[in-house]
């Protein structure tokens, strides 16, 4: 006769991990908001640095300094989101990482190929990058203090190491110079030092978000102003550098007041984010990682029709009323390809799809290298090559099953 443990272990099997539940764990609402916020500066920027208002209005130059901070915003993004599963799921195969690596980077190339322009990079091959990156550290044991080590010596590199160079040295090569940051590189918009430190950073503080969740749950108030004299520390300084003279500037190479800065805005969009990432009213404003990639040609493809169909912007109200048409068409535009996505991963024709897309995706790519189209503007087939990858980059996530009833194994 089995004993009373035996019998129970028979009718009530210990529980088992849930795979997919400890997936769910990792879908933050915050990350989400982080990215809507992110997507709003970069359209914001890339309309107001595109009009002749920038040159007459003062909030139309405003909004374009703000919106700079969109790349910072989105770099750091991804390193959370790496954080945040690191803690949830195991590290991935190679073989999952790679293809997406390898579609960001042919999306990447119909935003820099012209003709004689063979090599560059730019804001979705850094992504790209940063996920090779972010991939080596999470496999690595204490990846997180791994991952503030790499911030160090990336900051380092550029505001000690570089300076230091060019004052004893004098001016570096322009390949030498652009990985130390001090100099900037034709066809690459942005280099490795600093740049990395805003997704190994991410990386860093989603994890320790990850394994702090339950604390920071229970005491948002406490986590919030914690980040805001994050904000503060780093504000502070930047300040200061300002008014003693400092360029606040980021294009090609990266001024130390600008970085500071940056981190006191991230520091402030965190804060917000735990603030505002559970109201319900903001749900339209969330996106996912893949409508947050999709924005990026939407919102190109917006601003040259708008070139095309309206007469120049030159005024602030002009300049608001073309930015929240662009934001909401684009945020539209992004959940249809969103489900463009879910319906190619479920068709049964999906190789046959892919394979047309594909096509499809190569002629985008020779127009935008011989800079010659018959039928259509050469950049209207740019930002159309870059939304189908995005369907090739959705078809590439894994399908949402339900997981199996470990009882009925």
């Amino acid at each position: 006769m089995p004993s009373i443990e035996k019998t129970a272990t028979l009718e009530a099997p210990p529980p088992r991990i849930n795979r997919d539940e400890s997936r769910s764990d990792s879908n933050w609402k915050e990350l989400d908001l982080l990215r809507g916020w992110a997507a709003f500066l970069m359209i914001a920027n890339h309309i107001a640095v595109h009009c002749p208002a920038v040159e007459t209005s003062s909030f139309v130059g405003w909004m374009a300094f703000l919106g700079s901070m969109a790349p910072v915003m989105f770099f750091t993004i991804t390193g959370l989101g790496y954080g945040v599963q690191s803690e949830a799921r195991r590290p991935r195969s190679w073989s999952q990482v790679l293809p997406k690596i390898g579609i960001l980077l042919v999306a990447d190339s119909l935003m820099w190929l012209w003709p004689g322009r063979v090599i560059g990079l730019d804001f979705l091959g850094f992504i790209a990058l940063s996920m090779l990156l972010l991939e080596f550290v999470r496999g690595r044991r204490h990846s997180g203090k791994l991952a503030i080590l790499l911030c160090v010596l990336d900051f380092s590199v550029r505001f000690v190491l570089g300076p230091l160079w060019k004052s004893k040295m004098g001016e570096p090569g322009t390949g030498l110079g652009f990985w130390l940051g001090v100099t900037s590189l034709t066809g690459f918009s942005y280099s490795p030092s600093p740049w990395l430190v805003y997704p190994l950073l991410g990386y860093a503080t989603g994890r320790l978000a990850a394994r702090q969740r339950p604390w920071l749950t229970q005491n948002p108030t406490r986590a919030m102003m914690a980040i805001l004299s994050w904000a503060v520390v780093m504000g502070a300084p930047a300040a200061y550098i300002f008014a003693k003279g400092g360029v606040l500037f980021r294009y090609g190479t990266m001024s130390i007041a600008f970085f500071l800065l940056s981190l006191a805005f991230l520091g402030l969009s965190l804060a917000a984010s735990l603030l505002l990432g559970r109201a319900s009213i903001l749900d339209r404003f969330t996106l996912s990682g893949i409508r947050s990639l999709a924005i990026v040609p939407i919102h190109y493809l917006y601003r040259d029709l708008l070139d095309v169909i309206a007469p120049p912007i030159g005024s602030a109200p002009a300049y608001l009323l073309a930015t929240a048409a662009g934001v909401v068409l684009s945020f539209m535009a992004s959940d249809w390809v969103r489900r463009g996505c879910d319906r190619l991963r479920t068709t049964p024709r999906r190789d046959r799809l892919i394979l047309v897309i594909w096509l499809a995706v190569a002629c985008c790519v020779c127009v935008a290298a011989t800079g010659k189209s018959v039928l259509f503007p050469v950049w209207s087939l740019r930002w159309t090559g870059q939304i189908l990858l995005c369907l090739l980059l959705g078809a590439n996530l894994p399908s949402r099953r339900p997981a199996p009833d470990p009882a009925a194994t």
